[in-house]
């Protein structure tokens, strides 16, 4: 299942795998891996910009252990500064509300271009938010898309 030892793996999408309708209110998140991490760690997440135009979620511990890894990064390096600027630039601390909602801030949805259909992806310790329509573009589905994550792995000793 998707919860073992703390970690969230897999993709959601809302109760019975159907996409949760968003509409800009406060999104119903019962059974995804949010409402998992906040029956573990509590109703404060911190939610940031991702990369590939998606949120990502952290539990409070997890997010402070992220910024202190960062921190004793050599600032010097551009690159690392500009991700840094991004990433923690983008954190807002929210809430999920009793009945397991949150509300996320316009910034945040326009970021991941939230309108309506909302996946919510488990990556273990933390957990991505995306448009639908999105992350069907992003996910990869061909061959050659596969082959080039198998080389990346294969480059990292996997």
């Amino acid at each position: 299942g998707p919860k073992e030892e703390g970690k969230i793996r897999g993709p959601y999408r809302g109760i019975g795998f159907t996409p949760r309708v968003f509409a800009g209110k406060p999104l119903l998140l019962s059974e995804t891996p949010i409402k998992i991490i906040t029956q573990k760690h509590g109703s404060q997440l911190i939610i940031t910009t991702g990369l590939d135009h998606c949120l990502v979620a952290y539990p409070p511990e997890e997010w402070h252990a992220l910024e202190e890894k960062l921190r004793q990064g050599p600032s010097i390096e551009k690159g690392i500064t500009q991700f840094v600027r991004f990433f923690v630039s983008g954190a807002m601390d929210c809430t999920v509300d009793a009945q397991g909602r949150i509300l996320l801030p316009p910034n945040l949805r326009e970021h991941a271009a939230l309108n309506k259909e909302v996946l919510f992806v488990g990556m273990l310790n933390s957990i991505e938010l995306w448009d639908i329509q999105r992350w069907n573009l992003v996910y990869p589905r061909d061959e050659v898309q596969i082959h080039e994550i198998r080389q990346t792995m294969a480059k990292l000793g996997w």
